[in-house]
């Protein structure tokens, strides 16, 4: 199994058990400890577990461990028989060791000491999901001696233990019932929760309703409503109880019609996966004919002929690397209303917004379009938004913060004091989802979504400010504190003055490998918008490789030191799952693919070659989120390059673990969390990193490659002058004795390589009609990862030869004379009386 199959296996073996014991006449007691509930994703078990050792014998004894895993889907996994590790486990008489997997004992259940039949479709789907297949497991780990491979603990069973992992169940529809007619414009829709382990669950219910055609399959039109939002589906996002109540401000449903109804679990701290993907089974039910007084006692009026306002946003997005090009555009306008100057937001414009149907484009921080690349084939999200206007002076371009999603402006994001009500769906609807839809192969998009309300301009939060509030006139103001009224426009908080705040849309792209475009919209109800190019930054990230020599041996350079010289790639194999997401121009965009044996094809990224301080920087790498398992490899080589040293071509796999991880650091935006990312959206519902373009700030990762020295190579060229000399026999003596003889080629090169370290090293030359050439005069020595270059052997011709150079008329011309391939020779006019 070859580095480009990144499936870490040995995270399966992080699903052990309870407590087990290999018990009875064995040398070694092996007892895994892990604590319940049982979660089906890897990483939760990369900390948690531990291998308990004991020796029952009085004698030290040199171990290694083995595993097996053994499914009844039938997948099996273990331990190769070939596998032997580096350093052995010692254990002292009678000694009992406990070993942290993750980072004591995992090279047995790293995945090149690993053969599996697990067929590539799960293996994939695995890699995917960073999650286990529903069945039933049997678990062992083994103790065998270091030399050999005789078993030192009790076999299996003995040393397993049973694993049974399951997902829990979806909702399913109470009440109505399935196929029900009601006569109350206001149903109550109740569900039950999920059946099944979702301890440490935060779950939240999405409620899809969707109105049917005449004899419309329920099953088709819930799935396209589901998967494409179509067929204008009512979607109540984030209930956090199993029962959602009709409210009169609700979209109204129409009296005679059909409805699909589902009801969709989700675990806002992604560690519960569901059957169906939370999915209840389809229910429906009807409205009857006539008019019913709803729970807020007022006569509801027949909507038959019910109007839905439309928008439409439509665009192209591209997409670059950091640094490649111009980034900030300077042409584009960071605050435009559509086709005039650069404005201020105030009421007053936005009045002239809503009253002549202009919608507002705020950019402040445009990315230029020009080189960048279609951004093909991405899901992309629109949805709602606050940002803040910042103080500036008049004519200047003003500045916007985003409390929700960053600051869409670039630098830091101060507290805020933003209502908590705008921050769920029951407030102004902050993150609600007004459209999805994903770009075609030039990036070209269009959201087509229902907006039944105004983008309004909103106040701000003053509970706990006191009076620290100024700017506008405030009298008989009602703050957010009595009764929801949100109506001041200008505060001071913390030192942060804003004068504005505003409801807008934001365009989200759902990647974990590109940014979101910082632009924010004002747009009304039945407008369309066409927008201008729009650039998504890729996540990229530099690699700073250092290369060094190993340090447990004599060799040419100090051990442990920088090595200089050496020719440093970056590939990625063609059969990297990520690979079909990825930018294809990654790294140098070199365009290059190499076949590696057995057979694998890797497309080479960048080259560099490592400089005065053993290093080599590679820009324009991709970031990956946790639980991916794209990774590269980075070759290094000093036979491809000029360095002084002969090394073992090595390659390693970067990252080396689990994937870059963002920060552990929760003040930081992203950062990691268990096994997800933060900040979750507890209104999106995603958690793969929505950054924008101005938030990120390119990070540089370090690694190490550590080079074992090869065996010593002596290469040279012989010379006449500034001339290679073909042909030369060239002799390798050590002490006197020959070890190995050749011809110089065509330009007077040579190579001697492999050889043995040691003393005593000459170079004998010999050709027709030189001298005998000895280099060096004193003999040389050689060391592993010695590479000797003698590039000016100098030969001396040995014998010479005369004449003259004539014309027809036997009188001496001016000449340019060589014999063979030695150096040219001019003639001399010679007076012939």
């Amino acid at each position: 199994m070859f580095a480009s199959n990144y499936f870490r296996y040995y995270f399966l073996f992080f699903l052990l058990t309870g407590v087990f014991s290999a018990i009875g006449q064995n040398e070694v007691l092996v007892t895994p400890v892990i604590s319940p509930p049982y979660s089906p994703y890897l990483a939760d078990y990369q900390n948690q577990t531990i291998i308990i050792l004991q020796n029952t014998t009085a004698d030290q004894l040199s171990i290694k461990l083995t595993g097996r895993i053994e499914g009844d889907n039938g997948y099996l996994i273990f331990t190769k028989p070939e596998y032997f590790p580096s350093t052995p486990i010692l254990l002292a008489p009678f000694e009992m060791r406990t070993l942290i997997v993750a980072t004591d004992a995992s090279d047995f259940l790293d995945f090149d000491n690993l053969e599996t039949n697990v067929p590539g479709s799960v293996q994939r789907n695995i890699i995917t999901t960073g999650m286990l297949p529903e069945g039933n497991y049997s678990f062992c780990v083994e103790a065998r001696e270091f030399i050999g491979t005789r078993l030192l603990s009790a076999s299996a069973p003995a040393g397993c233990v049973p694993v049974f992992i399951s997902y829990p169940d979806p909702p399913a529809i109470i009440s109505p019932e399935c196929s029900a007619s009601l006569e109350n414009n206001l149903p109550v829709i109740s569900w039950t929760p999920p059946i099944g382990n979702t301890q440490d669950a935060l779950i939240v219910y999405d409620l899809y309703v969707v109105p049917l055609q005449e004899n419309e399959n329920p099953f088709e039109a819930m799935d396209r409503a589901y998967s494409y939002l179509a067929g204008n589906p009512i979607i109540f996002r984030d209930i956090q109880e199993p029962v959602y109540v009709w409210q009169p401000y609700d979209i109204p449903l129409e009296q005679g019609r059909t409805y699909a109804v589902q009801v969709v679990a989700r675990d806002l701290l992604e560690r519960v996966i569901f059957n169906n993907n939370g999915r209840s089974p389809v229910c429906t039910f009807r409205l009857e004919e006539g008019l019913t007084l709803g729970e807020s006692g007022n006569e509801l009026e027949s909507i038959n002929n019910f109007n839905f306002p439309t928008s439409s946003i439509s665009g192209q997005l591209l997409y670059r690397f950091p640094g490649r090009g111009q980034e900030v555009s300077s042409s584009d306008q960071s605050l435009q209303i559509t086709n005039t100057q650069i404005v201020d937001i105030n009421q007053d414009v936005l009045n002239q917004a809503m009253d002549y149907k202009q919608p507002i484009i705020i950019n402040p921080y445009p990315v230029n379009p020009n080189n960048a690349i279609p951004l093909a084939n991405k899901t992309i999200k629109l949805v709602r938004d606050i940002i803040y206007e910042l103080p500036h002076k008049a004519g200047e371009a003003p500045e916007f913060i985003s409390p929700r999603y960053g600051n869409i402006a670039g630098g830091a994001v101060p507290a805020h004091p933003l209502n908590p009500l705008l921050l769920s769906s029951d407030g102004f609807g902050v993150g609600q989802v007004l459209a999805v839809t994903q770009t075609d192969e030039q990036g070209n998009y269009n959201f087509n979504y229902i907006q039944v309300d105004s983008l309004l301009d909103i106040g701000f939060y003053t509970e706990g400010l006191g009076t620290a509030y100024s700017g506008g006139d405030n009298s008989g103001v009602i703050d957010a504190t009595a009764g929801g009224q949100i109506i001041i426009n200008d505060v001071s908080y913390n030192s942060f003055e804003y004068i504005g705040c505003y409801e807008v849309l934001r365009i989200i792209v759902e990647s974990p490998y590109y940014c979101s475009p910082d632009l924010a919209v004002i747009i009304q109800p039945n407008q369309d918008l066409q927008l201008p190019p729009l650039v998504s930054l890729v996540k990229a990230y530099n690699l700073n490789v250092t290369t060094k020599s190993s340090s447990d041996q004599i060799q040419q350079a100090t051990a442990g030191s920088i090595l200089k010289g050496i020719k440093v790639e970056v590939l990625r194999g063609l059969n990297d799952p990520v690979i079909y997401d990825v930018p294809e121009n990654e790294g140098q965009n070199l365009g290059e693919t190499e076949i590696i044996p057995p057979g694998f094809s890797f497309r080479i990224l960048s080259s560099g070659e490592t400089g005065q301080q053993g290093n080599v920087l590679f820009q324009n790498l991709v970031k990956h989120p946790i639980s991916t398992s794209g990774k590269y490899l980075l070759r290094a080589s000093s036979k491809a390059s000029n360095t002084p040293y002969s090394y073992v071509t090595t390659v390693n796999s970067y990252p080396e673990g689990n994937g870059i991880e963002y920060s552990n650091q929760p003040n930081t935006t992203p950062y990691v969390h268990g096994n997800g990312l933060m900040p979750m959206d507890p209104i999106l519902g995603f958690n793969n990193m929505h950054i924008f373009n101005s938030e990120y700030e390119v990070p540089t990762f370090n690694t190490e490659i550590i080079m074992e020295p090869d065996h010593p190579v002596v290469f040279g060229r012989v010379k006449h002058g500034v001339i290679g000399l073909p042909d030369v026999v060239i002799e390798l003596r050590k002490n006197g004795q020959l070890i190995k003889s050749e011809l110089s080629g065509p330009d007077g090169y040579f190579e001697f390589n492999p050889l043995e370290s040691g003393h005593g090293y000459q170079l004998f030359c010999y050709r027709y009609g030189y001298a005998e050439t000895i280099h060096p005069p004193d003999p040389f020595s050689l060391e592993m990862g010695t590479f000797k270059d003698f590039q000016e052997i100098q030969m001396v011709p040995l014998a010479s030869v005369f004449g003259y150079v004539v014309n027809e008329s036997g009188e001496p011309v001016l000449a340019d004379v060589r014999i063979e391939d030695s150096p040219w020779y001019p003639t001399e006019l010679v007076n012939s009386t």
